[in-house]
């Protein structure tokens, strides 16, 4: 089974990791990529007996990385789909698909259809036809956003099947590894329930502020604690500038809109770079600016990220897979509370977003 090289096409770096190692001990020469674009300059480079294939990639789709294959061998090479979105059974005869993961699998099943594949007497190979989007746009934002809900939930039911596995003996550290990657991806999941919850509840006009005075450094002690859980420890700077007031917010929904715009900005950030949360008072409110120092929001883009349906296409920023479901209920509560969420032009890299609550002198 070593003459055979796979290209695997996953951009969950978790999944892609399993699936690797499975694939691997089976013998298999294994070649990776997480873009369209990292997937087509390594078919340049090598000749491959299947591709496997996530059809959701960051800077495309994966029926691009498909096509290309085909013009660069000139033949038909037998595909597998892994994606959350399962084909009718038209669309698998019609695209001569030779097998297909539905998310979350076992990683048996992956085997299984890995070796059908290449034990397959005539390969064959997908159309270049793309998915339809979808006419209705709630349709489209609820089908994204199962998908990406989808992708934590697979990497947590492999690690832990992984673990459990009696057929192979993995080592203490990659055993931590699966862990790791478990608790990671358990958080994950907790996250977009929490968000899908909290969107029902505003939908239904259920979401409801507690407004109280609270002073911004309150504030920071509450999001220090928090952030001192985190391993490691983010490097976040939290300052209130000399004279400012307290505000009238709900400190839980303050909180929650600040932890979500710092992970955002951690996330886009280089490694090791720092992100500044400073809160300041301006006009009869209190502004708090979260600034990083990633690849920045190009100015197009800066009021679209707060759209629930909208879509972020490219290298622009590291927010750019699925619905910004997040940021768009940090502006909802922020408006719960009179108050205002944006992001501000920058000099240089980066990103600012900034909080506007109302001051509570006088209230």
């Amino acid at each position: 089974m070593g003459q055979f090289r796979i290209l695997l096409v996953e951009d969950d770096t978790d999944l892609r990791a399993i699936m690797r190692r499975h694939l691997a001990g089976r013998g298999y020469h294994i070649d990776e990529a997480e873009s369209v674009v990292q997937a087509c300059g390594i078919l340049d480079q090598a000749a491959h007996q299947l591709l496997i294939l996530d059809i959701d990639l960051p800077d495309g789709s994966g029926w691009e990385v498909a096509r290309y294959a085909r013009g660069c061998s000139g033949a038909q090479l037998p595909v597998v789909i892994c994606s959350s979105h399962e084909p009718s059974a038209v669309d698998l005869q019609e695209e001569n698909i030779q097998g297909y993961l539905r998310k979350p699998f076992d990683h048996h099943v992956l085997i299984e259809r890995v070796e059908a594949a290449l034990g397959a007497v005539e390969s064959t190979f997908m159309s270049a036809a793309q998915p339809c989007e979808a006419d209705d746009i709630e349709v489209a934002f609820y089908s994204s956003l199962a998908h990406d809900m989808r992708t934590p939930m697979t990497t947590l039911r492999t690690a832990i099947e992984s673990l459990l596995a009696d057929d192979v003996e993995w080592d203490a550290e990659t055993r931590r590894e699966f862990l790791e990657v478990v608790a990671c991806s358990a958080e994950r999941v907790g996250k977009y329930a929490r968000d899908v919850i909290d969107l029902a509840r505003l939908d239904a006009g259920a979401m409801r502020p507690h407004l109280q005075v609270v002073h911004p450094d309150e504030i920071h002690e509450a999001l220090t604690r928090v952030l001192h859980t985190r391993r490691p420890a983010p490097l976040v700077t939290l300052s209130v500038a000399s004279g400012t007031t307290a505000v009238l917010g709900d400190p839980g929904l303050i909180q929650r809109i600040l932890l979500e715009v710092i992970d955002n900005a951690l996330r886009c950030s280089p490694e090791g770079a720092e992100v500044a949360v400073e809160a300041s008072g301006a006009a009869g409110e209190v502004w708090w600016r979260v600034r990083d120092f990633g690849p920045g929001i190009v100015p197009e883009e800066r009021e679209r990220v707060f759209d629930r349906h909208h879509r972020m296409h490219g290298r622009n920023r590291a927010t750019s897979r699925g619905p910004h479901l997040s940021l768009y209920l940090c502006r909802e509560m922020a408006r719960l509370q009179a108050g205002r969420l944006w992001v501000e032009e920058t000099e240089g890299t980066g990103a600012c977003f900034c909080l506007a609550l109302p001051s509570a002198v006088g209230k």
